[in-house]
């Protein structure tokens, strides 16, 4: 996965270890009970958020 990210573009981070995301493409980032957070893209699709990755999202989404 470190060797995907490498060679994208800078708009693709990592959101969890089994997932990179298009920060073009996400809508919105929430939180729910017990520390569990999500990501929705402009499609509709989830995806699971990382508790490692929430911070580097946050700021990436200029949500701090």
């Amino acid at each position: 996965m470190a060797a995907l990210t490498a060679v994208l573009p800078p708009d693709f981070v990592r959101c969890h270890r089994s997932y990179l995301v298009n920060l073009r493409h996400v809508r919105t980032l929430h939180a729910g009970s017990g520390s569990r957070y999500w990501l929705v893209l402009a499609g509709g699709a989830e995806l699971p958020v990382g508790r490692a990755h929430v911070a580097a999202l946050r700021r990436e989404l200029a949500l701090e």
